[in-house]
């Protein structure tokens, strides 16, 4: 039988799939997939690209619209990342954990002439 693995973080975690878009400083490739989990100081998400232990990130993590009342409003968190751990599985599959460094909150809404209107 099997012991419970200790759980090692500093922050309890939150099962969300919620869609985040990662940058890769340097290169401009952007990679587009889902969190598997998020807290107050990082994420969880699975991709088809590798990344490397230590890889700074640029991402913007979009919350869904209902989380506001359904009412228009855009939020997403733009953050910088680094990659704190790396698990294959499988060919072409890879999960990968992140510390988020530093990040900034942003609301839009759109207005009555249809065009954004833009907060931090």
């Amino acid at each position: 039988m099997a012991l419970p693995r200790k759980e090692l973080r500093r922050r309890p975690r939150v099962i969300l799939r919620w869609p985040i878009t990662l940058h890769r400083n340097g290169n401009g490739k952007v990679v587009e997939t889902l969190t598997e989990n998020l807290s107050s100081q990082g994420f969880y998400c699975r991709t088809s690209e590798p990344f490397a232990f230590g890889e700074c990130l640029d991402c913007v993590l979009r919350f869904p619209e209902h989380s506001f009342g359904g009412n228009g409003t855009a939020v997403r968190l733009r953050c910088r990342a680094s990659v704190v751990r790396v698990e294959t599985a499988g060919p072409q599959h890879f999960g990968i954990a992140c510390r988020i460094e530093d990040y900034s909150l942003q609301v839009s809404a759109a207005s009555p002439a249809g065009r954004p209107i833009t907060s931090n």
